[in-house]
């Protein structure tokens, strides 16, 4: 992740770079769509049915999310999109590359503990 400073007249700095890295500690590369919450970033991992959500300070994985049951109705695409309805109840609308219909989702386990 590129964290920038906010844009000063035509000009933004980058700020810092933060390696995101999954439950194991290996670095997770292609990511993609990011969405902020206050709980995390959420984004979806291009090439992959999983949506994770990544704790902005240290870059690792909070939760993880899996959206294979989406992707099998849709094999002629990738998941690709994540927009916030309601973050207090953990809807979201996801979708992707090439898929007719974009689905109004409940998270699970959104509002359970997480991992620090």
């Amino acid at each position: 992740l590129h964290v920038w400073d906010n844009m000063i007249g035509d000009e933004s700095r980058e700020k810092r770079k933060i390696a995101v890295t999954d439950e194991s500690g290996n670095f997770i590369k292609r990511l993609n769509e990011l969405e902020y919450t206050p709980k995390g970033i959420l984004a979806n991992i291009w090439y992959s049915t999983d949506i994770v959500l990544i704790d902005p300070l240290t870059g690792r994985v909070k939760k993880r999310f899996d959206f294979s049951a989406l992707q099998a109705k849709n094999p002629e695409g990738v998941l690709n999109g994540i927009s916030v309805i309601d973050e207090q109840k953990g809807i979201f609308l996801v979708t992707g590359k090439n898929w007719p219909t974009i689905y109004r989702v409940s998270l699970n386990g959104w509002n359970t503990p997480q991992r620090s």
